[in-house]
C-alpha cells in the first residue's frame, strides 16, 4: 500500500487517517525511498515539506509501519425487555341458588263497591216580611197662581260712544349741540372699524361729549354718523363703546332713531 505526504500537512500523527498520509492516488509506479529527513521533520512536529508536491512511500521493513485503521464497532442495541406474564387469579367459586320455594296464593280482596254520594239538602231561605201598604190619603187640590206679568222697564237712551283722539306723535329726539362740532370724531370712528378703539377716539370725542347727558351724547353721535353717510350699523357699536369709555352710559339695547 502507497501513502502521499503532501506539502506542508501536519505530521504530528502517523497513520492511513492522519493528515500527512493518504491512499496514494497521484502516481502508479514504483514508489520512492522513504528517508530520514522526513523522520527528522515528523519527530519535530513540524509539516511535511519535501519541496514537491507529494512523495510516495512504499511500505518495507526499514520503514515504520503504519497503524491500520480503528475497527468501528457495531453500535449499541439494547435488549427489548423480557415479556411478563400476568399473574394466576383462581377462579371464583360457583355460586349456588337457594332452593326453590313456591309463592303462597294471592290474596283476592272483595271487589270495590262506591259509596253513594251525600244527599246535600238546599239551604234555608227565609221569606221576606208580607208588604204592608199605608193607608190611603187623598192629595189637596192643586194651588193655581196667577199668571206671571214682567216688569216694564222704562227705555234709557245710551250716550252717544266718543271716539278718543289718537296720542300726539312723539318729539322727534334731536342733538342740542351742533353736531359739526362731533365731525372729526365720527371721521375717527370710521378709521377705527378694522384698527379696533385707541386714545386718539377718546382724545376726539370725550371733550365734546363731556357737556351732555347719557342719552343725549349717544343721539348725537348717531345723527354726526348720518350725516357723514357712513353705515350706522357697523360704526355705532364702536361708537357706544367710546361714549363709555368716556364715561357715558345709554341706555341698554339703545338703537339709533330712523
Amino acid at each position: 500500500m502507497d501513502y502521499a505526504c503532501f506539502s506542508g500537512a501536519d505530521c504530528s500523527s502517523i497513520g492511513p487517517s492522519g493528515s500527512c498520509f493518504e491512499p496514494n492516488s497521484l502516481a502508479a509506479h514504483a514508489s520512492y525511498a522513504f528517508n530520514s529527513y522526513w523522520q527528522r521533520t515528523k519527530a519535530g512536529g513540524g509539516t511535511c515539506d519535501f519541496g514537491g508536491t507529494a512523495i510516495l512511500v512504499s511500505v518495507d521493513p526499514m520503514v515504520v509501519h503504519l497503524k491500520p485503521p480503528p475497527v468501528v464497532s457495531p453500535p449499541y442495541v439494547p435488549k427489548p425487555p423480557p415479556v411478563v406474564s400476568p399473574p394466576y387469579v383462581p377462579k371464583p367459586p360457583p355460586v349456588v341458588s337457594p332452593p326453590y320455594v313456591p309463592k303462597p296464593p294471592p290474596v283476592v280482596s272483595p271487589p270495590y263497591v262506591p259509596k253513594p254520594p251525600p244527599v246535600v239538602s238546599p239551604p234555608y231561605v227565609p221569606k221576606p216580611p208580607p208588604v204592608v201598604s199605608p193607608p190611603y190619603v187623598p192629595k189637596p187640590p192643586p194651588v193655581v197662581s196667577p199668571p206671571y206679568v214682567p216688569p216694564v222697564t222704562p227705555v234709557v237712551p245710551s250716550p252717544p260712544v266718543q271716539t278718543p283722539c289718537p296720542p300726539p306723535p312723539p318729539v322727534p329726539q334731536t342733538c342740542p349741540i351742533d353736531t359739526l362740532k362731533l365731525g372729526a370724531c365720527v371721521d375717527v370712528l370710521g378709521g377705527l372699524v378694522h384698527v379696533g378703539i385707541g386714545s386718539s377716539a377718546k382724545d376726539a370725542c370725550c371733550p365734546v361729549l363731556q357737556g351732555l347727558v347719557d342719552l343725549d351724547a349717544a343721539l348725537c353721535l348717531c345723527t354726526t354718523i348720518k350725516l357723514k353717510l357712513l353705515n350706522i350699523n357697523i360704526i355705532i357699536p364702536i361708537a357706544l363703546q367710546v361714549l363709555i369709555d368716556c364715561g357715558k352710559h345709554p341706555p341698554e339695547g339703545f338703537q339709533c332713531p330712523a
